[in-house]
């Protein structure tokens, strides 16, 4: 997913997207472009739904932005945020931990932990600033991945910046080897299987040729670290 790609979730559905060391949870009816995307800056426009962001770590030029018809939220430090648009053209943002700042035309509104409000124009207009409501189902499936996510033995041996490590667990194990140290190997690939087979290049801007792989779990060892023969298997 680059700069102008779009993702929609359809119904009884949700998805997860990882954009560096922050995690992006998407909600059934859920629709989402990506407006801008580099090493330091996510742009995102939310048109209809619920997505909950998890964000790990922020540096101080980095900016994390998602903006709805009603206004546009900075997220200012790591936590976990909510953002509901809702069906009375209003949008919801709850903040479970962190500090955003929501802006509209003519106000700025900083949300703390625990506060949640709702926002109806793009002036920001609001009743008042509430205590955040209860988890509901999707705020549950969230928060059970998070702790899954945090339990990672993947996260023992790369850092959570590198995209798609938690695909790692589940698809592959890990051993140490004499030669190369922490090594992780595929699990249930065919008799002869080798890297660069199953998958093909693609352009992808502004990053260049990209491989991309049929495996579920094929983004992260083709984009870092090395492939090596050892033994009988690949690792």
């Amino acid at each position: 997913i680059s700069i102008g790609d779009s993702v929609f979730v359809g119904d009884q559905s949700r998805a997860e997207l990882q954009v560096g060391n922050s995690t992006i949870r998407i909600n059934e009816n859920t629709r989402l472009s990506f407006i801008n995307l580099t090493d330091d800056t996510t742009q995102i426009q939310l048109s209809q739904g619920t997505v909950v962001l998890r964000v790990r770590a922020l540096s101080e030029r980095e900016v994390f932005e998602i903006s709805t018809p009603n206004l546009n939220f900075s997220i200012q430090e790591p936590g976990e945020y909510r953002i509901n648009i809702n069906h009375d053209n209003t949008s919801s943002v709850i903040v479970r931990r962190g500090i955003g700042v929501a802006q509209g035309d003519r106000d700025v509104i900083t949300l703390r932990e625990g506060e949640y409000t709702r926002f109806s124009g793009t002036n920001l207009n609001h009743s008042s600033i509430a205590r955040a409501p209860n988890f509901d189902t999707f705020d549950q499936w969230a928060y059970d991945r998070d702790r899954a996510e945090e339990n990672s033995i993947s996260a023992r041996y790369v850092p959570r910046e590198m995209v798609g490590y938690q695909q790692l667990d589940e698809y592959g194990t890990w051993e140490t080897h004499v030669e190369y140290g922490a090594v992780w190997y595929p699990n249930g690939v065919s008799v002869g299987w080798a890297p660069y087979r199953d998958g093909r290049w693609v352009w992808v801007a502004p990053w260049g040729w990209t491989w991309v792989d049929r495996s579920p779990w094929g983004f992260a060892p083709y984009h870092y670290g090395r492939w090596a023969h050892i033994g009988r298997r690949w690792a």
